[in-house]
């Protein structure tokens, strides 16, 4: 799932409004639900927290971990404008668009995962060292990067997950605790502004708990089925939903049951709808649009057909 206010009133619906376990019984089979956020809007909604704070009139947070040490989007701007004068960056992809992004950039995957990947966190220890003295004040970013760090490696392996024994796991479920302790070790009143939004912190841990949970069931069933973290995406779900959007409907966000029909049958046998890069690569196509055909076909036209359909 992404962020978006209907995904969250679903899981809430479901699991609670501040739920601490992100899987529940399905209400039609016997199967479990997994809520787990996408990894990718995840880390983009972190990269926008650390954007909002800072003590700038314009910062409306104040990142502060429970040791005092700040988070400012001003030290990642200092960094980035003292690499541009070395000779040899230490940070090669960052460019103006990670540093400074629009409304669109925010947007792109990847300029979020280079701020807050392990590239990231070794540049900013070496910054740290060049500032000496000064460079205390950069402790609360890289102890940050630690655990961002972990994250885009780990979600971004292509080594399949095979028993839950494997230290990714583990790792995970570090950053996971560190999350955590930071939220209750902030006080009350302070939870607004020196935290990240509710949501964000929501997010986190349901894209780790979710993930977790999701090895665990895939896993318990001991068949050849692994998960590999890298293709736990929602691609192939979006996918579906730009065809259904644009290709077929001319930019019609909101097709009818009737449209979506439709398309969804076009979709599936006009083009494929499973992306390479996605773990819907490995299972089964996507079924058409249920059609009862026991029916003759109607010949009076579209019109009198759609109001016999409704």
């Amino acid at each position: 799932m992404d962020g978006a206010q209907c995904n969250r009133s679903l899981m809430h619906c479901c699991l609670g409004k501040n739920p601490k376990i992100f899987k529940t019984p399905s209400v039609c089979t016997a199967n479990e639900i997994i809520f787990m956020m996408d990894i990718s809007h995840v880390l983009k909604k972190i990269r926008n927290n650390i954007i909002k704070s800072g003590l700038d009139k314009h910062c409306t947070r104040l990142l502060k971990l429970p040791n005092k040490f700040e988070i400012h989007w001003k030290m990642f701007i200092d960094f980035f404008e003292w690499d541009q004068q070395n000779s040899l960056q230490l940070h090669r992809k960052l460019t103006n668009e990670h540093i400074y992004p629009d409304s669109q950039l925010k947007m792109r995957n990847y300029l979020a995962e280079d701020v807050l990947n392990s590239t990231m966190l070794n540049s900013f220890k070496i910054y740290k060292e060049n500032l000496g003295e000064k460079g205390q004040i950069l402790n609360g970013v890289i102890e940050f990067l630690e655990h961002t760090s972990q994250l885009v490696a780990i979600f971004r392996d292509g080594r399949p997950i095979k028993e839950m024994s494997d230290t990714r796991l583990n790792e995970l479920k570090l950053v996971n605790s560190w999350f955590f302790e930071w939220e209750e070790n902030t006080p009350q009143n302070e939870k607004q502004r020196n935290l990240m939004s509710h949501q964000c912190h929501e997010d986190i841990h349901s894209c780790i708990l979710g993930f977790l949970d999701l090895c665990e069931t895939v896993l318990k069933l001991q068949t050849s089925s692994f998960v590999t973290p890298r293709l736990i995406n929602s691609d192939v779900i979006e996918n579906i939903f730009n065809q259904q959007r644009s290709t077929y409907n001319g930019a019609n966000s909101n097709p009818n049951a009737v449209q979506y029909k439709q398309t969804i049958n076009s979709i599936v046998l006009g083009q494929t709808s499973i992306s390479k890069k996605a773990n819907a690569a490995r299972a089964h196509t996507a079924l058409p649009y249920p059609i009862d055909v026991k029916k003759p076909a109607l010949k009076k036209g579209l019109k009198h057909h759609m109001k016999e359909v409704q």
